[in-house]
């Protein structure tokens, strides 16, 4: 139980009778950034552009029609965010105020996670944002830089997370943003945003150019005309269903993917790599300092983990659930018309990480290329075959053993080479990043220590 004290005057001014407002660290964090020295204390509404659309009717795009591509809120903090929808150019009131504009903070405002804040580059403008996203745009690219860092270190989002409302769902306002207080320590300014800037531009051309191979690489590949034959249904001898009932792993299309994939010099994946899913563990979830990071499906695609959480080491014999640099990795469960599958390569800035025991691991053999066989995986050509074998009665899963049947495309070391670098750049961008909220974190924690 936390249990503190607060003055009348501090009730009447925030207007707030729960708990939680008056005992969240927020609290205690304005009263010591206020007492600062040497630090001007600026708020964010003042110096940036503080704005949410608001709630829109999405027209979703016919075939044919021209469109946008459109991304959920937390979509924005992947490696390579890709679109959710489509929406109708032509019939959706308003798209503009949707769009995404480089350069802009995008802030996330509702949810049981709300708090993260990515930043928006050229990759990213090309879609359009849910209203639930608050956009933040600074001029001056020093000072929106350092905001960013800031935003994101403990500090910054004690205070994101000081002024929730919601009666079921936490969310804060355009006016709790836009009120923030941001201390600028000049000490240390201009190397956190550097460091900010450097990493931001650095995933964008990793994006963009990832983006591009991953098209390039699909459109090398055969994709066979999908005819009238799924809809209209269709046969199958009994001694074709090798166990499956389903009418997915038997579709047409998928066979005439793996026959095509065949004829040019296709491999299973169990001739090129070993798949495999650790057992289940039991839980024990601790603070960052006393265990390791251990992630989902989910946030393996996220350059910024969204609630990432620790675990003991007495949960389990850690070595059997590490991810290694080079191995791919994805979600083996979740429903097969959405994320499941969809992978990630591990590099240097995860390797040692943990995974849990719904996430796939696809070791390569000796001398396979790894950013190959991410290329391949992230092909429409496997994707298909891959969501095609999963099976479940309330969730779909991937099975090790029909992930070894799944045919892939011959491998190509020039492709695979330069996706490997996109993913090495990545980690280097993130690396960057740390670097630069761990230093100020530090700077704040030491200067309001000193008070």
């Amino acid at each position: 139980m936390i249990v503190t004290s607060t003055r009348a005057g501090e009730l009447l001014n925030s207007s707030r009778l729960d708990a939680r407002y008056h005992t969240a660290p927020a609290v205690m964090i304005r009263g010591a950034l206020a007492g600062l020295a040497d630090v001007e204390l600026k708020t964010l509404g003042d110096y940036a552009n503080v704005r949410a659309p608001g709630r829109f009717k999405r027209t979703y795009a016919a075939d044919g029609e021209e469109f946008v591509s459109y991304l959920r809120p937390y979509d924005v903090f992947d490696y390579l965010p890709f679109e959710a929808d489509r929406l109708s150019r032509g019939r959706t009131e308003n798209l503009d105020n949707y769009l995404i504009r480089a350069g802009d903070l995008l802030q996330s405002c509702s949810g049981r996670n709300l708090g993260p804040l990515a930043i928006a580059d050229a990759h990213l403008a090309k879609f359009a944002l849910s209203h639930d996203m608050i956009r933040v745009s600074i001029d001056d690219q020093i000072d929106r830089f350092y905001t960013l860092a800031f935003l994101r270190t403990p500090t910054g989002q004690h205070l994101l997370r000081g002024d929730l409302s919601g009666s079921v769902i936490d969310h804060i306002t355009v006016d709790q943003v836009a009120g923030i207080s941001i201390p600028f320590v000049r000490s240390v300014q201009r190397e956190v945003s550097d460091l900010m800037r450097y990493a931001t531009e650095l995933r964008e051309r990793a994006r963009i150019r990832l983006d591009r191979l991953m098209q390039d690489f699909s459109a090398k590949l055969p994709d066979p005309a999908i005819g009238k034959q799924r809809s209209e249904g269709w046969t199958l001898k009994a001694g074709g269903l090798n166990g499956r009932l389903d009418a997915a792993f038997h579709d047409p299309a998928v066979a005439e993917i793996r026959a095509a994939l065949k004829e040019i010099g296709g491999v299973r994946v169990r001739d090129v790599a070993e798949s495999f899913i650790p057992g289940r563990y039991r839980r024990y979830y601790v603070e960052a300092e006393h265990g390791r990071p251990i992630v989902s499906g989910r946030q393996l695609l996220q350059s910024l983990p969204v609630n990432l959480r620790y675990i003991a080491g007495r949960s389990f014999e850690f070595s059997g659930y590490e991810l290694a640099e080079g191995m791919i990795a994805f979600g083996a469960e979740g429903r097969a018309e959405e994320r499941i599958a969809q992978p990630a390569l591990i590099a240097s800035d995860r390797s040692g990480w943990l995974a849990n025991n719904h996430v796939m691991r696809v070791q390569p053999n000796p001398g396979i290329n790894s950013g190959w066989l991410y290329l391949a995986f992230a092909a429409p050509q496997i994707q298909m075959q891959v969501k095609a074998c999963s099976a479940g009665s309330v969730v779909d899963a991937v099975n090790p053993s029909d992930l070894g049947e799944v045919i892939l495309p011959p491998v190509d070391d020039l492709f695979g080479g330069s996706a490997s670098e996109c993913w090495e750049d990545f980690a280097e961008a993130s690396k960057a990043e740390s670097r630069a909220i761990n230093l100020l974190e530090s700077e704040i924690v030491a200067l309001t220590q000193a008070i």
